[in-house]
């Protein structure tokens, strides 16, 4: 199992000029990367269920307390804004960074794990071969961003933004299914993990330009590309039940992981769906009608 003692070990044995060293302390500590909820930091199921109850207890009650603006009302140029709107930058920037070294870190271990043993392997893995290591480091390196990620809302309350229950909902969720991905070490997980990573490096680039004025071109795809995400989740959590039941099973075995997880997660992505296409079908409705009064 992988400790607290383990970290700031290798840490220390990092020299901050010598590249070679921080290869080595990566092959060390990812390589005999091992979860344990008891030891692994910030991985136990009682500060899950703690963080997330403080998290939504007191996102309503700094949103009742705070107050938001009127409907779509802009936010006004004042020095409390500016400050917010910098120390927003910083965040997306942050996670922008995060999600990219996640996707790189976890998408380059698994072509290694394929170009080894093929698709199946890193999908079900029937031998339980990649539930250590560096895939499920770069797992952990994911559920542990899911807290920093909680600044968005903390960011949406400051600013007298709506604070719509899709966003909370799917706050919770996500950092539920991350945590049981990486509590069952399911392999087939780093699929949903790669499909989030990629998205939240375009949507929180897409954060960053808005903050200093600035636009992108392919900002109304951007609910498109988190459908496409939802789809590719709900894939890859069906395909690796399939694996298990119909494969695995008649074999007496079962693919890395947890059936239950695996359920809920296809259940939670699918609920995902229903309500990002909702606001994806509010939000258009809602252009059409201004455009019809600018007809008018």
């Amino acid at each position: 199992m992988t400790t607290q003692q383990d970290f700031v070990r290798v840490f220390n044995r990092i020299q901050v000029t010598n590249i070679s060293s921080w290869k080595d302390c990566y092959d060390n500590l990812a390589g005999n990367f091992v979860f344990d909820a008891d030891n692994t930091p910030m991985c136990s199921l009682s500060l899950l269920v703690i963080t997330l109850v403080v998290y939504v207890v007191l996102s309503y009650s700094l949103n009742f307390i705070i107050g938001q603006r009127a409907h779509r009302e802009k936010a006004p140029q004042n020095l409390y804004y500016t400050v917010l709107k910098y120390i927003g930058a910083l965040h997306n920037f942050n996670m922008m960074m995060i999600s990219t070294v996640c996707f790189i870190g976890l998408i380059y271990e698994v072509i290694s794990a394929y170009l080894n043993d093929g698709f199946y392997a890193v999908l079900c893995d029937p031998e339980h071969k990649y539930n250590t290591g560096k895939i499920a480091f770069w797992m952990y390196l994911y559920h542990l961003s899911k807290f920093i990620e909680l600044g968005d809302t903390l960011l949406i309350i400051l600013r007298r933004g709506p604070l719509r229950f899709v966003h909370t909902y799917h706050h919770v969720t996500t950092m539920a299914i991350a945590y049981f991905g990486c509590a069952s070490v399911g392999t087939g997980q780093w699929i949903p993990i790669a499909a989030n990573t990629f998205v939240h490096m375009l949507m929180y680039y897409y954060y960053v330009q808005i903050s200093f004025g600035r636009d992108v071109w392919w900002k109304i795809h951007l609910t498109d590309i988190q459908l496409t995400q939802f789809v590719i989740d709900a894939i890859a959590f069906t395909s690796w039940l399939i694996c298990s039941y119909f494969i695995e099973y008649p074999r007496n075995n079962s693919c890395t992981g947890n059936e239950l997880g695996a359920w809920f997660g296809d259940v939670m992505v699918i609920s995902f769906f229903v309500l990002f296409h909702r606001i994806r079908t509010s939000n258009a409705n809602y252009a059409k009608s201004k455009q019809e009064l600018k007809k008018d």
